[in-house]
């Protein structure tokens, strides 16, 4: 109390001397409300303390991980302790759960419907996993102009991507900006009126593309089957009429 008068810090102590007198008198109602309220602060400091380590160490949701020593093959199975966290702080959308190389994953058909630039998330799986080239038009980046584009992969570890971007203009043609604001994720409930309308936009995207979906589908089969076939091939097996049959290595 440096800089205090004499009178002040007298005043100062005898009222600190009549608080410690009263609190002996504390009834224990009000004990305990007290208790209560250092007790919700201690827990509050606590919960701050977790997060901030969490922060630091970039650990999420750690939970324990059930499938623990189940099985050598699965690459989660090592793991004692897994940490979760929720994908809209990093990619935003679940395409590295598709993509490690023993899923053997041959076509992704992907719904956006995030918010800001609708072709974030597959600049962002490209450059973190096997994927294919995202390339984009100018005037794609701000509005898209089609209800799906096509990445295509290799067909060896890399999948063909076909991408449904929510609002764009072929299916809301003029009102992207308007559905775009409607639909912020800054409004956090819709009505059903609303939830309608964005199923129909959806549902439009699809039927637009009903017949290019079938037609990749069916590519992506054939691509499959031929790497299967090969593959066979390579270790001395065949396929005939459905049934796989060792080659007689005399012939």
């Amino acid at each position: 109390m440096t800089g205090r008068t004499e009178e002040y810090k007298k005043k100062f102590w005898k009222d600190f001397a009549k608080d410690l007198e009263d609190a002996k008198e504390i009834t224990p109602e009000a004990e305990k409300d007290t208790i209560s309220l250092v007790s919700g602060i201690c827990n509050t400091a606590t919960v701050i303390k977790n997060i901030a380590v969490c922060l630091a160490e970039w650990k999420w949701g750690t939970t324990n991980n059930f499938l623990y020593k189940w099985k050598s093959n699965i690459p989660l199975s090592s793991k004692k302790h897994i940490s979760l966290v929720d994908a809209g702080l990093d990619i935003n959308i679940a395409f590295p759960l598709m993509l490690p190389p023993h899923r053997n994953i041959d076509l992704i058909l992907s719904f956006d419907f995030s918010e800001g630039d609708p072709f974030e998330t597959l600049r962002k799986t490209a450059k973190q996993f096997p994927f294919p080239k995202i390339t984009i038009e100018d005037k794609d980046v701000k509005i898209p102009s089609k209800s799906c584009y096509v990445f295509e992969g290799d067909g060896d570890g890399i999948p063909d991507v076909m991408y449904f971007p929510l609002f764009n203009n072929q299916t809301s043609e003029g009102k992207v900006d308007e559905m775009r604001e409607k639909y912020a994720t800054i409004h956090i409930s819709y009505d059903e009126s609303q939830v309608k309308e964005l199923l129909e936009v959806s549902k439009n995207n699809v039927e637009k593309n009903y017949t290019q979906i079938r037609e990749k589908i069916k590519q992506c089969v054939q691509r499959h089957n031929l790497k299967r076939t090969r593959e066979a091939a390579a270790y001395g097996v065949m396929n005939t009429g459905g049934a796989m049959e060792e080659k007689n290595k005399d012939n």
